[in-house]
């Protein structure tokens, strides 16, 4: 049975839904403010290739395909707003999305068994 561990105090008024297919090395996200937000902690299973955000959407890139979110990735990140997570992800650590006040909506890619 795949665990998943979400410490988000907010937890209880965020949206989750299943989104269209995305590539397996991304990170889809949006912001209130239009700007890049960058991970609190390198905590992923392959590194970090790039960070932009255009038109409205942010796109973390890895160098491989993205299965682990870890600890504290994304922690008081408070101007992340909607976050789609890629299909192979299949575990997410604790606190990856704490304190993260403004995070409304988390998605999961088609395809994902979370």
């Amino acid at each position: 049975m795949k665990k998943i561990f979400f410490i988000l105090a907010a937890l209880c008024c965020m949206t989750v839904a299943k989104a269209q297919t995305q590539p397996n090395n991304e990170i889809w996200y949006t912001s209130s403010d239009n700007k890049v937000v960058t991970p609190s902690n390198d905590n992923f299973n392959v590194s970090i290739v790039s960070n932009d955000y255009n038109d409205g959407k942010g796109v973390i890139k890895f160098s491989g395909e993205l299965t682990s979110i870890g600890e504290f990735a994304f922690n008081a990140k408070t101007t992340l707003a909607s976050v789609t997570i890629p299909a192979l992800v299949t575990s997410i650590g604790n606190s990856a999305f704490g304190n993260c006040s403004g995070l409304t909506t988390l998605t999961f890619a088609e395809g994902s068994q979370l």
